[in-house]
């Protein structure tokens, strides 16, 4: 039998945040292979230094894609909770 996992970091109940949320659709599309054609680059949101490093690229892809789009002031606030 294996060892039970450790699952604290799971956290399924707590809010998902704007970041979280475009590398959870990311590794769906790649999982379902559903390509996403994308330029490389950084997203330009005016606070892209914020965003976390390993979801950069899922951000930008989202944001060149039109799934995900930023404030009014052309901020990403990648920690706030996602809304649908």
């Amino acid at each position: 039998m294996q060892p039970r996992r450790d699952c604290r970091n799971f956290r399924p109940f707590d809010p998902i945040t704007r970041e979280q949320l475009c590398v959870m659709l990311a590794r769906f599309a790649e999982y379902a292979g559903l390509p996403l054609e994308i330029a490389p680059g950084d997203a330009g949101f005016t606070d892209a230094d914020s965003i976390s490093p390993w979801a950069r690229e899922e951000v930008s892809v989202f944001e060149q894609t039109g799934v995900v789009t930023g404030m009014a002031d052309g901020s990403f606030q990648p920690q706030k909770a996602a809304t649908r």
